[in-house]
């Protein structure tokens, strides 16, 4: 009822495993093969209130993925089977039900070695289908949401943490000034807790000179800054 086929592979016809399903093996297939085309075998009846459920596993992962589905209307669709860029120029982005790319990215290795990849079909009623498809396309969003909510976690995070560690440094950076001049104006006092203005700007101008011929004393971790 089905059969499979991929550059340089010859087609392989399904088999039936158990009633209204049906498996495709391809034992040694190249790593590097990009799609993989599955299509109903001309003549054949089938029930236009039923759909065929394309599942792919590849290697030893023990988990079938979920392509897509064929049907009356869409009897044939070429599956992306590795992460490999698409040639949207290659005429196998036809909207036409018998030339349709679903690009489904799989965790295949591109390394030149092979693997067995067996493509799994099941057939379920028109409502049954869609509601698996829907499921299907409601986990990868999920997963997707989950994955960017992670990210914008972590970049939120790790702006806190920056965010934190300037404010630290700047605090840590007015003591050490706030400081040195206190201690320089200090040895000025008359007495009364007052201090001539002229004192302050003759350390204002030691600062600033020091500061230009050295532009990392604030870095540095010597306190006496004059």
């Amino acid at each position: 009822m089905f059969g499979a086929i991929c550059s340089g592979q010859p087609v392989q016809l399904a088999t039936e495993v158990d009633n209204l399903k049906y498996t495709i093996e391809f034992k040694e297939l190249p790593s590097s093969i990009s799609f993989i085309t599955i299509f109903m075998l001309p003549n054949i009846q089938f029930d236009l209130n039923y759909t065929a459920l394309i599942y792919f596993k590849a290697g030893p992962d023990p988990e079938f993925k979920l392509l897509g589905g064929l049907g009356i209307e869409k009897q044939s669709a070429i599956y992306r089977i590795n992460q490999k860029p698409v040639n949207r120029n290659d005429g196998l982005s036809s909207s036409s039900n018998n030339n349709m790319v679903d690009d489904i990215d799989m965790d295949t290795d591109n390394t030149g070695a092979t693997q067995e990849v067996i493509i799994g079909i099941s057939i379920e009623t028109n409502q049954a289908a869609e509601f698996i498809l829907q499921q299907s396309k409601l986990n990868n969003n999920n997963n997707n949401a989950v994955n960017k909510t992670k990210l914008l976690t972590s970049y939120a995070n790790n702006s806190v943490n920056a965010n934190s560690n300037t404010i630290l440094q700047n605090q840590q950076l007015a003591n050490k000034i706030i400081e040195n001049c206190y201690n320089y104006l200090s040895s000025f006092d008359d007495g009364t807790g007052k201090v001539p203005i002229a004192k302050f700007n003759e350390w204002w101008k030691k600062f600033m000179i020091k500061l230009k011929n050295n532009p990392k004393l604030l870095s540095s971790s010597d306190s006496d800054l004059l």
